[in-house]
């Protein structure tokens, strides 16, 4: 699944802290995860002189190394000023790290804060990967590549959930050079606003069916990528743009 990612929840760090509108960490816990948590267990698990020389050996060498391209080449009108770093852990490291990782916060009371540290995988932008003519045939394929990323042994069945979405898109298109008639119209599909307000006011029987099969809420909407959605940067999203708009004496 390439579009898999996995990432690391602080579900108690967030309610204690004044962190409402963002999901980053501060500079100061980032510093006390890297330094006193995370690097100290990836040394103390992977144990490979060889292999350690490749990790950052602490959040200040990490926080220089994610600077270094827009320090170095100033291209920061090119790219971000920070970088993302990647680095491969092997697999086999993975569980005695983590559970390593949640002893060490449960054993130091200076890390408490970090207590409930939860992994999240989550797999987005896939349609054009899993789409198939039937929901079987888009099922059986989706089973297959979750079966080749995961193992059962280490996910919670009732904590996972799968978005299943239906498409219905119009056949009419057209592309460079085809020759379209003067007469054509261009053919799209809307949803009867009637039909949505009649599912907005249905709410799914508790003991239902659909939920005893684990629906949890179903969305409808209208979709068009090529002016409103290039390379996933909407528009409109620039917090600058009411300005544009602003009377000149204001």
């Amino acid at each position: 699944m390439s579009e898999l990612q996995l990432f690391i929840f602080f579900p108690a760090l967030h309610e204690e802290s004044d962190y409402e509108h963002s999901t980053y960490l501060s500079s100061r816990d980032e510093q006390l995860w890297l330094d006193a948590i995370l690097i100290p267990c990836i040394t103390k698990v992977v144990d490979c002189s060889n292999i350690l020389g490749q990790y950052p050996a602490s959040a200040c060498i990490a926080n220089l190394d994610s600077l270094a391209i827009s320090a170095e080449r100033l291209a920061q009108k090119e790219s971000v000023r920070e970088q993302f770093l990647k680095h491969a852990i092997q697999p086999q490291h993975l569980d005695p790290l983590w559970t390593l990782i949640l002893k060490t916060i449960e054993d130091n009371p200076g890390l408490h804060r970090f207590r409930g540290t939860t992994l999240f995988s989550n797999a987005k932008n896939t349609k054009v990967e899993y789409n198939r003519k039937s929901l079987t045939q888009a099922y059986e394929v989706w089973e297959q590549r979750w079966s080749d990323a995961t193992n059962l042994e280490f996910y919670n069945k009732d904590r996972t959930y799968v978005d299943l979405a239906k498409q219905v898109t119009s056949k009419d298109s057209a592309v460079p050079y085809d020759e379209i008639p003067k007469d054509h119209e261009a053919e799209v599909f809307l949803w009867k606003k009637c039909c949505l307000d009649a599912y907005l006011r249905t709410q799914a029987v508790l003991n239902g069916a659909e939920t005893r099969d684990g629906l949890i809420y179903s969305q409808f909407y209208g979709s068009i990528k090529t002016p409103f959605d290039s390379a996933k940067v909407y528009v409109f999203d620039n917090d600058s743009v009411e300005n544009l708009a602003l009377d000149p004496g204001y």
